[in-house]
């Protein structure tokens, strides 16, 4: 899921935050004044304002941003600090029964109940809980942070909860309740929140947990004597790393220690249009990174991006280095307020014109859903979407199959259409798909949506580019289109090796059928006051809409 550093708030409560004596996430500064000395940083980063330009290699403007949004992001890579804990000392602290539920985020400031259905209705068992936080941070930060859980004694607990035994211990196993049984209510703000998610009863004693001093980031500008005022202006480079084994939670039971990656966000600082309808601009970001980094996968909102290998470095601190290249352009996206994991809103609230990616190591546990050929590396799947579930090899149908998740409507209420870059490394296809790459190709789109609804006409391109195979498929409408990309040799060989056609991977109804001389039409529903347009081929209207 990606975040722009905004919304990124909504992690700064989740978990436990690091396990101690690991490496920790933190931000990614310039070498230059890289002063924690840290073994990665930024080496450059650079902008071509149009294509066939010289790039413009940027210098530091001295701003830096705090990286308040996650209190977990570190400013070097120093191992986290032990606490000053002993286990004799932990072990000594009163177990309590920590309430919580996977949804976030909330504001510390209003009232909260847990509430259990009986009879057909909904009866608080206990009003006026406390928040709970990680980070004490997080109740004066002035945004909603927090998640919903709340500490209380076994004894406490036992009154409400029949299933807590009086054997709890640090060792028990936690008690879940479907979140149609018990739930948190939150009232008296603007943030109103009534939690659908499992609420869950965990072991949990208060032990001290390791500090993390926050990090910056840094703004960089790209002077040019000849055109001052350049279409990029100044930005942010948003950018962190998390080593292998540092341990990283979502939520307070989701934690993984897979978690390799590096994170890349670009925002520029003249505004949050400056970069609309600029299809030309391209940033270059330059990292050094350890030999022991592989690139995995790599998945973000941009365009026209390439991750690659630059040149070796001299060794840093005796670990053998090289050039991590990164070179994309900001897209427009369609944005609304949907957490990953829940259900699509209907209609954009506005567009962020930004770009950003992250590049997962070998180490991160996301590689595994691409099958055994992961491990050759280097996928990149890129889209306009505000979601994109990770891709994951269907070794039944050979394909790569991936799931975008943004609003169905633009805010203008126009029909929302996708853009998705699919670029697979040479050696990576054949180990996929068991054939060169220097032949005839094609690629093959199956675009399936969980409704049934009908796909609109879309554009496929696909072409081999130096080692790589990039497919680029646009048109498609939103919200959660299902697609599964193939690579498959052509025995026509009239046609060039960097043509694509749009070809059905199983055999469609006559509704889905895709064609060069298919014609998409649009109809005007209705549903009391409610009217959609609807977009396809041969567009229905949605149950319960009628059409005018």
């Amino acid at each position: 899921m990606l975040f722009s550093p905004s919304s990124a708030r909504a992690d700064t409560a989740h978990g436990p935050k690091l396990i101690v004596g690991a490496p920790q996430r933190h931000t990614l500064v310039s070498c230059g004044t890289n002063t924690a000395e840290a073994l990665t940083c930024i080496q450059s980063v650079a902008v071509t304002n149009k294509s066939g330009q010289k790039p413009i290699v940027g210098k530091l403007t001295g701003k830096k941003i705090r990286s308040e949004f996650d209190g977990r992001i570190g400013d070097s890579e120093r191992p986290v600090a032990a606490s000053t804990a002993t286990p004799e000392s932990i072990s000594k602290l009163e177990v309590k029964v920590m309430i919580s539920n996977e949804e976030c985020c909330h504001n510390p400031n209003v009232g909260m109940y847990l509430q259990r259905y009986k009879n057909g209705n909904w009866e608080t068992i206990t009003t006026k809980l406390d928040f709970y936080a990680k980070d004490p941070a997080a109740f004066t930060s002035g945004v909603p942070s927090v998640n919903a859980a709340t500490v209380f004694t076994v004894a406490e607990a036992q009154q409400l909860f029949q299933e807590v035994p009086s054997s709890w211990s640090m060792n028990s196993q936690k008690i879940v309740y479907a979140g149609n049984q018990l739930r948190f209510k939150l009232d008296g703000g603007s943030w109103n929140w009534y939690s659908t998610a499992e609420v869950s009863l965990t072991p949990f004693n208060n032990a001290p947990t390791p500090r993390v001093n926050p990090g910056n980031y840094e703004e960089w500008t790209f002077p040019n004597p000849t055109t001052p005022n350049t279409p990029s202006g100044s930005i942010v480079v948003y950018s962190d790393f998390q080593p292998y084994q540092a341990t990283w939670c979502w939520t307070i039971e989701s934690c993984s220690a897979n978690r390799e990656e590096y994170t890349l966000y670009l925002k520029s600082s003249n505004g949050p249009e400056a970069w609309k309808g600029n299809k030309e601009i391209a940033f270059t970001v330059t990292i050094r990174a350890p030999k022991t980094f592989a690139i995995g996968e790599v998945s973000g909102s941009a365009q026209n991006t390439v991750v690659k290998y630059g040149k070796d470095l001299p060794d840093f601190k005796g670990v053998a280095m090289r050039e991590i290249v990164a070179t994309l352009s900001p897209i427009a996206t369609a944005r609304s307020r949907q957490l990953a994991g829940s259900p699509p809103e209907e209609t954009a609230y506005g567009y962020t014109y930004d770009a950003n990616l992250n590049i997962f190591g070998m180490h991160n546990d996301i590689t595994d859903f691409l099958g055994p050929c992961a491990k050759k590396g280097g996928v990149q799947v890129i889209s306009n979407a505000m979601h994109s579930i990770d891709p994951v090899w269907d070794a039944a149908t050979e394909t790569i199959k991936v799931r975008l998740e943004t609003p169905h409507f633009a805010p203008d209420g126009t029909l929302n259409t996708g853009y998705l870059e699919i670029r697979v490394p040479k050696e990576t296809a054949l180990c996929m798909w068991g054939f060169s790459l220097d032949g005839n190709i094609k690629a093959a789109v199956s675009i399936t949506y969980d409704d049934g609804s009908t796909p609109s006409l879309v554009t496929v391109v696909g072409k081999v580019i130096e080692n790589d195979y990039l497919i680029i498929t646009s048109g498609f409408h939103f919200s959660s289109p299902n697609l599964a990309i193939k690579i498959t040799h052509s025995t026509d060989t009239s046609e060039a090796s960097a043509t694509a056609v749009i070809k059905p991977l199983v055999t469609p109804s006559p509704k889905a059928t895709l064609s060069s001389t298919a014609v998409k039409t649009s109809i005007t529903c209705i549903n009391g006051k409610t009217v959609k347009k609807v977009s396809g081929l041969k567009p229905t209207c949605p149950a319960g809409y009628k059409k005018k």
